[in-house]
């Protein structure tokens, strides 16, 4: 599972160095819109970006209980479906700006919606799927590869624009496509995760006999220390009280011991 949500962030990278990098332009010069409405639209993607992860957030959590299978299926279903609003936004434009304008805000709520869905659903599946002393290089390798796609996901895109003659219609029309890919993997996901939380809750449930095995053979170290260190302090005493009787006469003790 845990490889699975690592090579899903790679395909899924290369329609996010489109939006981030290519988009507010393309809207621009070669959308119909003027620069202020191409940037409304991204304004409008991102916003509603935000509302998914709530939303997702939410799903996942009411979802998993039921099965944990769920949440990576509605994950790969959501970035599927999160392509097709994109579609009609690359398209040479044949309507008026109020026409364009309109659907140009409804697609980029709804593609802000489905991708952003899925975001809490990779990160809630991959604490699952990880022991708690492993998350943080789990999710360090997960980061680490975000951060290559993002740097090599806009010079994908320029090289594919470069290979199809300058058509950057089409070229993101089969970068943002690349989402198809990164929802399949995040379905094939639901196949293997219940027995990888099976195995890690089995390993967790181990790790913590363990834990509590060595706490409670410490506090037993500790308390055979703590009577040895009892039992001196009474010798001490004793030679002690030797020592204060051992300088006396005879009759000293005797009357000691009379009274």
């Amino acid at each position: 599972s845990f490889v699975l949500l690592v090579l899903q962030g790679g395909p899924g990278c290369v329609p996010w160095g489109i939006i981030n990098s290519f988009l507010n332009d393309y809207l621009a010069q070669e959308g119909g819109m003027s620069v202020q409405m191409a940037t409304l639209t991204l304004l409008l993607f991102g916003v509603s970006n935000g509302v998914g992860m709530l939303l997702g957030g939410w799903g996942g959590s009411y979802l998993y209980p039921k099965d944990c299978r769920f949440p990576p299926l509605l994950c790969g279903s959501m970035i599927i479906l999160g392509c097709f609003p994109f579609y009609p936004l690359l398209q040479r434009p044949d309507d008026d700006n109020a026409t364009i304008g309109l659907m140009a805000a409804t697609m980029s709520v709804l593609a802000g919606l489905f991708t952003g869905i899925a975001i809490p659903l990779v990160k809630g599946t991959t604490t699952n799927v990880t022991l708690p002393r492993s998350r943080g290089l789990a999710f360090a390798i997960a980061t680490t590869f975000d951060d290559v796609g993002r740097g090599l996901g806009p010079y994908f895109v320029a090289s594919l624009i470069a290979s199809l003659n300058n058509d950057r219609t089409r070229a993101f029309r089969i970068g943002i496509s690349f989402w198809f890919l990164c929802g399949v993997f995040n379905l094939a996901v639901a196949r293997y995760v219940r027995n990888d939380e099976d195995d890690i809750q089995q390993r967790i449930l181990l790790l913590s006999k363990q834990q509590r095995r060595r706490l409670s053979l410490a506090k037993e170290k500790e308390e055979v220390i703590r009577i040895h260190e009892k039992d001196n302090t009474k010798t001490t005493k004793r030679e002690e009280n030797t020592i204060l009787l051992t300088p006396t006469t005879e009759y000293t003790i005797g009357t000691i011991i009379q009274t």
